[in-house]
């Protein structure tokens, strides 16, 4: 298992005092230390900027290496899943995009999303304690409210992949008053989950960390390993959902996710469906 490289210290236990101040998030202080040998090598610290995914998009394009990181202090045009904006004031979050150039066909992809799931999750208990569980396909929750999203985009030629740029967005010290009001009732963070502030440094090493380990052993191993965890920490697997999609509502028991990421919907006739992409709910009778 990976441990996070700062926040360790004798005996193992996590040093309260890495986590108290809070400060921007620079080259050189996410480099610190950094213990890893892809993700975030090479690093472009950005005060403001549109989307860190287009910046990054735009790097992988001109030829930017495998693991270049893109990360802004706020965003002004932050993307979210089916066209949404993610809401992203200064100095409060982590928003970042990762450039990937996995050597795998475009159907695969999906499951790089999972892969930013999990890491994303497991760095958010390892660096502050709080658990958390994970929405298929792409959202990060504290005691059931979103504190975190992922938004993966790609090149492919003839289902080659090129690049794919992994965002992550994560509420790490806003408070309530910092989200729209029509937010309100289903966005969390870190901050409101803890009570207090912690340091984004630290979190976002952790990150990296837990995100370079779980695509390295993707690519090493295929997706079996990252399946189960993901199954692990996800709270809509073995539940009555709902899922709208591009096909429409769909209604039935989620069984499962298959290979290439897609969830497994076995419907009320018994068949079972792939869906490779929706918004999920419980649903309720």
């Amino acid at each position: 298992m990976v441990h996070c490289s700062r926040l360790r210290v004798d005996g193992g236990a996590i040093n309260p005092a890495s986590l108290a101040f809070s400060g921007p998030l620079t080259e050189e202080e996410l480099r610190s230390g950094l213990r890893t040998t892809l993700i975030g090598r090479r690093i472009l610290a950005l005060q403001e900027t549109g989307s860190t995914n287009q910046v990054a998009m735009e790097l992988a394009a001109e030829g930017a290496p495998e693991g270049t990181v893109v990360v802004a202090e706020a965003q002004t045009r932050g993307k979210g899943r089916f066209g949404r904006t993610w809401a992203s004031p200064a100095g409060l979050g982590i928003y970042i995009s990762i450039v990937l150039r996995p050597p795998i066909p475009s159907d695969r992809v999906p499951v790089i999303t999972l892969i930013a799931g999990v890491a994303v999750a497991e760095a958010i208990q390892e660096a502050t304690g709080l658990a958390a569980s994970l929405k298929w396909p792409n959202d990060v929750l504290i005691r059931g409210r979103k504190a975190a999203g992922i938004l993966a985009e790609l090149d492919a030629e003839a289902e080659v992949v090129r690049y794919v740029v992994v965002g992550i967005g994560i509420n790490v010290n806003q408070g309530l008053e910092d989200f729209p009001l029509e937010l309100r009732e289903s966005a969390s963070s870190l901050k409101i989950g803890l009570g207090h502030e912690i340091q984004r440094t630290v979190l976002a090493q952790c990150l990296f960390e837990k995100m370079e380990a779980w695509y390295l052993r993707f690519l090493r191993e295929g997706s079996t390993p990252i399946l189960q965890r993901f199954e692990d920490l996800c709270i809509n697997l073995s539940q009555e959902v709902r899922v709208r999609s591009e096909e429409g509502l769909l209604e039935g028991l989620a069984t499962g996710i298959d290979p290439e990421g897609a969830l497994l919907l076995r419907l009320p006739d018994g068949s079972l469906v792939r869906v490779l992409a929706g918004e999920v709910t419980l649903r309720k009778d």
